[in-house]
C-alpha cells in the first residue's frame, strides 16, 4: 500500500513514515513551556509571528496541553491568556484593533442607533459631494465603533 498524501495527517499501517515527524519544518514555531518566563516569551512570540489565526490558535493550545499533562498550572494558564488576548484582536486595513464583547441593552442599542445614522450621513455626504460633512459623518462612524468594540 502507497503512502497517503502528505500533510492529511494519515499513516498506514506499515508505513515508512513515523508518526510524530513535521512534514513541514519550515513552518515549525518552537515553544518552550519549562518556566512561566519561557511561557511568555513564547506567548509573545507567538502573537508577533505572521500566521493565520487558527496556527495562532493551535500552537498555544499545544503549549497549554502540555504543561497541563506535566502538571504546570501556571504555565497552562499563561497559556491559555495567550489564547484569549489573541481571540479578542481582529486585524483590519492592516491595523490590529482590540475587539470587547459589548451585552445587549438599551446603551448598546442607543450606539447602534448613532452609528446607523452615522452611515446614512456619510451617504449623503457622498451624494452632495461635500468633504466636510462626509470627514465629519466618518469620524462619528469611527467613534460610534470605537465604542461598540468594533474597533
Amino acid at each position: 500500500m502507497a503512502d497517503p498524501k502528505v500533510g492529511t495527517g494519515k499513516k498506514p499501517k506499515g508505513s515508512g513514515r513515523r508518526l510524530y515527524t513535521d512534514e513541514n519544518p519550515r513552518d515549525t514555531v518552537r515553544i518552550k513551556f519549562a518556566t512561566p518566563a519561557d511561557a511568555r516569551k513564547t506567548v509573545a512570540k507567538v502573537k508577533r509571528i505572521s500566521k493565520p489565526f487558527a496556527r495562532k490558535i493551535q500552537i498555544l493550545t499545544v503549549g497549554e496541553q502540555r504543561a497541563k499533562v506535566m502538571g504546570k498550572r501556571q504555565v497552562a494558564s499563561i497559556f491559555k491568556r495567550g489564547k484569549d488576548a489573541i481571540r479578542k484582536t481582529r486585524k483590519f486595513n492592516g491595523r490590529t484593533y482590540r475587539v470587547s464583547d459589548l451585552k445587549e441593552g438599551p446603551y448598546k442599542k442607543k450606539l447602534v442607533k448613532g452609528l446607523m445614522s452615522a452611515r446614512r450621513d456619510v451617504g449623503t455626504a457622498l451624494k452632495k459631494k461635500d468633504k466636510k460633512m462626509e470627514r465629519n459623518a466618518r469620524n462619528r462612524v469611527h467613534k460610534f465603533k470605537k465604542k461598540l468594540g468594533e474597533r
